[in-house]
């Protein structure tokens, strides 16, 4: 293994993360077989060190299960298996453990963290740039196809506020069965005699088991379209507008001119408007998917089950529904009522947005890490 950091530098600019020479030997799990490493500590005094990128590898698979030498450390012992591969202003690079790292003696706590961050966002920076370069000329057909879902959403909005308005008590009921019973729709019964009589033959506890039997819960099935009873904090339609304000954030021009404005903001403004924009993508998913699952609760199977539960006579909310042409009716016994129409808009075609969304596993990965 070399140590003699007077060798000719292989590296007189920081190497690219997915340089081949440092790829190939990662993946072989051998990343001290890294041509140019040297094991000698770097000048502390010195500024300008930089993280190449970091690493974890599973001691299994190396061919030895041995640890890997720390160029922080004399005589090349071998300390760790998760750090980092150190570019140096001498040209030269080299591994060095996170703890090692850290310590008083060598960069410091404060100095070796920020060089970890300064790692994570050029992470993050060539991940918003690649992902802007790719997606940036469809942003503005997504937007448009976004926009669409305002029809559903303020119908729904509308039909939510008449059934919550129209017949209270059983909106909250069902709001409640919505987010804290998975849309269960149960009744209670009183257990029969042969139920009770097997409860208090069961076991040590067979009183107190045949006291707490006498009731049981029945379940009559489970409700579709859970979506339209929950109620946010910040209506839908105002979350699209601020979606929408998102995508609007882009400049105008063709992609070229877009990158160059955005370009022309600051250091980080392609990696700002893009987790702004990406991050806005995801909610536009999530709310699509909300708005179709809000169309199952008007199917004809789920008010089927809806009105068979209603009219249960072990039902303490009792109601019953009235069906027209293009409506439906809630009808409670004290005369409240609620005329939900059965016709919804149609979805749009969100499968471009979706496409951009599923494949942006690794920035979204990155924007989490960096609280984005």
């Amino acid at each position: 293994m070399p140590d003699d950091s007077r060798s000719a530098a292989l590296y007189p600019v920081p190497p690219r993360p997915d340089d081949e020479r440092i790829v190939l030997a990662i993946q072989r799990s051998r990343p001290e077989e890294i041509p140019g490493l040297v094991w000698t500590q770097p000048d502390f005094a010195v500024t300008d060190h930089r993280i190449v990128r970091k690493f974890d590898i599973d001691g299994k698979k190396r061919p030895d299960r041995a640890f890997i030498p720390c160029a922080m450390c004399s005589g090349g012992h071998p300390k760790f298996l998760a750090g980092s591969i150190l570019w140096s202003p001498d040209g030269h690079l080299r591994l060095i453990g996170h703890v090692c790292a850290a310590k008083d003696e060598n960069f410091g706590e404060a100095r070796y963290r920020q060089l970890v961050k300064q790692r994570e966002q050029e992470e993050l920076d060539n991940a918003t740039l690649a992902w802007m370069e790719t997606n940036i000329a469809s942003i503005g057909l997504v937007a448009s196809s976004v926009a669409e879902l305002g029809g559903i959403v303020r119908f729904w909005e509308e039909q939510q506020g008449v059934f919550f308005r129209g017949v209270p008590q059983l909106a909250e009921v069902l709001e409640n069965i919505a987010r804290r019973q998975d849309g269960v729709l149960t009744v209670v019964q009183e257990s029969s005699s042969a139920q009770l009589v097997a409860a208090a033959m069961s076991g040590p506890t067979a009183r107190s088991r045949a006291t707490s039997s006498q009731y049981g819960v029945v379940t009559i099935g489970t409700l579709s379209g859970l979506s339209f009873l929950r109620r946010p904090s910040t209506k839908r339609s105002r979350q699209l507008e601020g979606m929408l304000e998102a995508f609007a954030s882009m400049p105008e021009g063709n992609p070229q001119q877009q990158l160059l404005t955005l370009f022309g903001g600051g250091e980080h403004a392609v990696t700002t408007t893009t987790g702004l924009v990406f991050r806005n993508m995801q909610r536009a998913v999530k709310l699509a998917d909300e708005c179709a699952d809000a169309l199952q609760f008007m199917t004809p199977e789920n008010t089927t089950l809806i009105e068979s539960w209603g009219g249960d006579e072990r039902n303490p909310q009792p109601f019953t529904i009235r069906r027209y042409s293009s409506a439906l009716e809630f009808l409670l016994p004290d005369r409240s009522r609620a005329r939900l129409q059965t016709a919804w808009p149609s979805m749009p075609d969100l499968s471009a947005l979706r496409r951009i969304v599923a494949a942006g596993i690794e920035l979204d990965d990155l924007l989490k890490r960096n609280k984005m």
